[in-house]
């Protein structure tokens, strides 16, 4: 009688954290990780490098920073999420690193989407990172006219006084938001 032996995954694994394959293909290249991870509110983006004792963190940014540079509007849109990432390229460049690869985690890897907007931003501030220019998000996107256009299309539905709610608190308009993107993106690029 064989006894089965039975392999218990390391906890990160289990919780659905960590992909130990994926991880460890990108640690075997030597080039710092720009680790972008995304929450409801926010974007946090941290440029690492590995050592031996575990990931040096090199610099990070999180989308909250923009308040600062006078950003009123969500930190988690594609416009913030591009802004994010131009910060922390522009002080990737200070410290002298000049390439990296992208750290999604586990999220899913769609064309457009937010994750892409912060390389489009990372790659904008002067970052080499191997990416296919296709699956990044177009200019229009990224400025915002997206959400400026929906927000006039839908100015007399009544799920529109929800969704832009906090806008109307704060007393701004979701027509500017292309405006003040391409005032901050000046002020950010100095």
């Amino acid at each position: 009688m064989t006894k089965q032996i039975r392999v218990i995954q390391k906890r990160r694994r289990r919780e659905g954290r960590t992909n130990y394959h994926k991880r460890i293909k990108m640690l075997l290249g030597k080039t710092p990780r720009v680790i972008i991870r995304l929450s409801t509110n926010t974007v946090v983006i941290q440029l690492a490098k590995f050592n031996e004792k575990g990931d040096a963190i090199l610099a990070a940014v999180n989308s909250i920073v923009l308040e600062q540079h006078g950003w009123k509007f969500k930190k988690n849109n594609l416009p913030s999420c591009y802004l994010t990432g131009l910060l922390l390229g522009k002080k990737a460049k200070e410290l002298g690193i000049t390439q990296a690869i992208a750290d999604i985690g586990l999220h899913t890897s769609i064309k457009g989407s937010k994750i892409y907007a912060v390389i489009k931003g990372l790659l904008d501030a002067g970052l080499s990172i191997p990416v296919s220019k296709d699956i990044l998000p177009s200019d229009d996107r990224i400025q915002g006219k997206h959400i400026a256009a929906y927000f006039a299309q839908n100015k007399v539905k009544p799920n529109n006084e929800q969704q832009f709610h906090a806008y109307k608190q704060q007393q701004l308009a979701a027509e500017n938001i292309s405006v003040s993107f391409n005032e901050l993106k000046k002020k950010i690029m100095g």
